[in-house]
């Protein structure tokens, strides 16, 4: 198993501060100016005051943030969501704040269109500055405002739901908590319109422009929307939903199915930092922003129901919405490359990121935007522009810049690509756990796992050379949620939540028989786990051609006359197949048979074995085993380079799956843990010692000497 990608993206006590606010009181409705203009620089300027601390959840500038937003939602006619009696919807670690306008058409009003921003921010950085949170996300909660208050009135025929999320810097918790409301999951909500960080600049300098993403869905739409920004006065960029990845609370619906579309200006410079405040935002970006957004809704909320907005996925065949993605990347690389000094891009980074334009040109030119050819550029992007765009906070295993942590984010975008659906269904999994146990400072909550283990269709590679030899080659994609609760150091509950991604490669040259035996022992290693069985069972089936049955149904199928399973796999220990030896090797580390460890002794002294298979066949021997004692002893001088092999094949030009995103993404990595392995720089003899070390055993010399004098150390005192 390849373990690639690990995330520590939440960890520590699940204690919600308190901060307080000061003397701040919320302004009277009527105060609000008549302009649209000044209304948005109103809320915002209200929402990012330093009094309310940078709205931390559970804080009193929270509480202060949400009074405001509620009496905005009542002035505005919204009534209540389903059965509650006001807009707050608590789910333990916030509060969401939801208000319902309902629709004019008898037909329609069931139908509901939500319109969303988050309202929380960081509170303070870790230096105790205020971080305000102007454009991050009082400018989209003003849109979200402002929307509701022009709609008041009019009411369209579907009903509008505006939501103002909580908990949004924590992993988008509020809104996947909404999303686990049962009466949220009985209702129709029809489409998603969400807001994050309108009024500045991607990285200060892609001026008057707000990107949308998810028009992929509904390209008649998409062109609305540009006309739309046409009207208002402001540039419509679109972009595909993966391409932005989880970065906003549209992410829990559209997990769900529900066509979402996601407006922002993206990322500034000073993101997440104490100067994102009010006197930053273009206001007049915003005002047009907002009115871009406020005729989406309409147009959402008042089609026909045979209107393309709500017909579902475009034609597959249909390349013009990633066209149009890929026209809005080159326009934005091409301003950011103008003014690379304004926009903070280092000069380190310059050539990557001048090649990266050049490429997206090319696409462009040669009309072969295909859907590999986007993923290949999407990730390449996201390892070029990841410190830019997610920049080092206090908390973080590692800073985005860092060259390991590029390749990680690359991979976990490579995976988001494939699999972005039923990774947020994994973490609305946990989410749920979360709101049911509450763990908390007292009690924790049972451990939480969610896997995806799949074989993609391009994944599998299996044939015959001339000379009989058969050469197969499989890529599994995992990528697992975990979270626990564990007591720290001070007797308290402590949290964690890990995201981790792997790739597991399945590669075997040899005879027809020696692959099948490979394939056998991987489904003996997963027959107790279902879906990685099934899995594996395909893989049987297209290197065999018979069905792939239960473990023990194939296993007697292949056994010859006179066999049992132990025979069998001492076979497998001693074949001249070093990919069948290792998964023999990793089945025997479980057993403690006498013929199993004596093959392990002959795979030890036999020079002619890969190292690296010696080395494995080292640390496999178990204690109260003389003969593996003796074995390893005999190899105590042997000064033969340990290093891991198992990663070489991935890294030659001729692998089947050189070309895939994932192998790309992932060599850098291959390459790097082939060095830092602990066996790379370690030889035959010395992790020989280290064997003997653990097993108890001091260094012996004399490989004649009394077998008393080899056994562990504990056993010897023990007689004496």
């Amino acid at each position: 198993m390849r373990e690639i990608v690990r995330g520590n993206l939440l960890a520590g006590v699940l204690l919600l501060g308190v901060g307080v606010a000061g003397c701040v009181s919320v302004p009277p409705v009527n105060d609000l100016p008549r302009s649209e203009r000044e209304a948005l620089r109103s809320h915002v300027q209200f929402l990012s005051q330093p009094g309310l601390k940078g709205r931390k959840p559970g804080s009193m500038g929270s509480r202060t943030a949400r009074q405001y937003i509620e009496s905005r939602f009542q002035a505005a006619g919204l009534v209540p969501w389903g059965e509650s009696k006001d807009y707050v919807l608590s789910f333990g670690y916030g509060k969401n704040i939801v208000g319902l306008l309902p629709g004019t058409d008898p037909n329609l009003s069931n139908e509901i269109v939500l319109v969303s921003a988050h309202y929380d921010h960081l509170g303070k950085d870790h230096q105790g500055r205020i971080c305000p949170g102007a454009a991050d996300n009082a400018s989209g909660v003003a849109a979200v405002l402002e929307i509701a208050r022009q709609l008041g009135p009019t009411r369209p025929k579907r009903s509008v739901a505006f939501a103002a999320f909580d908990c949004e810097e924590m992993m988008l918790f509020g809104s996947f908590a909404f999303t686990c409301r049962k009466d949220v999951q009985q209702a129709k909500i029809v489409a998603v319109v969400n807001a994050d960080m309108l009024g500045r600049n991607l990285l200060d300098v892609v001026t008057n422009t707000i990107f949308v993403a998810g028009t992929e869905q509904c390209p008649q739409l998409g062109e609305q929307i540009c006309q739309f920004g046409t009207n208002a006065g402001i540039r419509v960029l679109r972009l595909g939903t993966d391409l932005i990845g989880p970065r906003s609370d549209h992410v829990a619906f559209q997990s769900r199915g529900v066509p979402c579309l996601f407006f922002s200006s993206g990322t500034c410079k000073d993101y997440h930092q104490p100067t994102d405040t009010a006197d930053k935002i273009d206001f007049n970006d915003l005002d047009h922003s907002t009115r871009v957004m406020q005729a989406t809704v309409n147009e959402l909320a008042s089609a026909a129901p045979s209107s393309s907005c709500f017909s579902g996925a475009q034609d597959a065949g249909n390349p013009t919405p990633m066209l149009e993605e890929l026209r809005s990347v080159c326009t934005l690389l091409n301003e950011v490359g103008e003014h690379r000094e304004q926009a903070g891009i280092k000069k380190e980074d310059a050539e990557a990121f001048q090649n990266l334009a050049l490429e997206a040109r090319k696409l462009l030119d040669d009309g072969h935007y295909d859907r590999q050819a986007r993923s290949r550029m999407i990730v390449d992007a996201t390892g070029i522009l990841v410190p830019y765009f997610l920049p080092s906070e206090p908390g973080n295993p590692a800073p985005p810049g860092d060259g390991q942590m590029r390749l990680a984010l690359q991979y976990l975008q490579a995976i988001y690509l494939s699999y972005g659906p039923q990774m947020m269904d994994g973490y609305r999994g946990l989410v749920e756990q979360l709101l049911k146990f509450r763990p908390g400072p007292i009690h924790g909550m049972p451990a939480y796992q969610y896997e995806i283990y799949d074989i993609p269709n391009y994944g599998f590679s299996f044939r015959t050379n001339n000379d009989g030899k058969c050469a197969l080659s499989v890529m599994v994609n995992r990528f697992k949620i975990r979270a626990e609760t564990k007591p720290t150091k001070w007797l308290i509950k402590g949290f964690r939540v890990d995201m981790v991604g792997f790739y597991e490669g399945m590669d075997c040259d040899g005879s027809l028989e020696q692959v099948l035996d490979y394939c056998l022992l991987r489904m003996r290693g997963e027959k107790t786990n279902a879906s990685h069985f099934v899995k594996l069972q395909k893989v049987w089936e297209r290197v065999g051609g018979t069905p792939g049955r239960d473990y023990s149904t194939l296993l007697a199928e292949r056994l010859k006359a006179g066999q049992n399973e132990t025979n069998w796999l001492v076979g497998c220990i001693l074949s001249d197949c070093p990919a069948l030896t290792l998964a023999a090797i990793e089945v025997a580390g479980e057993m403690h048979n006498d013929q199993v460890q004596s093959a392990l002794c002959s795979v030890i002294r036999d020079t002619k074995n890969r190292p690296d298979v010696r080395a494995a066949a080292i640390t496999s021997i178990r204690k109260g085993n003389p003969a593996g004692v003796r074995a390893l002893q005999e190899v105590v001088g042997d000064a033969t380079p340990a290093f891991q092999r198992e990663y070489e094949p991935l890294l030659r030009d001729d692998y089947p799956f050189a070309g895939q995103i994932e192998i790309r993404t992932l060599r850098p990595l291959f390459e790097k843990q082939m060095k830092d392995s602990p066996t790379a720089s370690k030889t035959v003899g010395e992790l020989a010692k280290i064997q003997l070390k653990q097993l108890g055993v001091r260094e012996v010399q004399d490989v004649g000497a009394d077998v008393r004098r080899l056994k562990p150390k504990s056993q010897r005192d023990e007689r004496q």
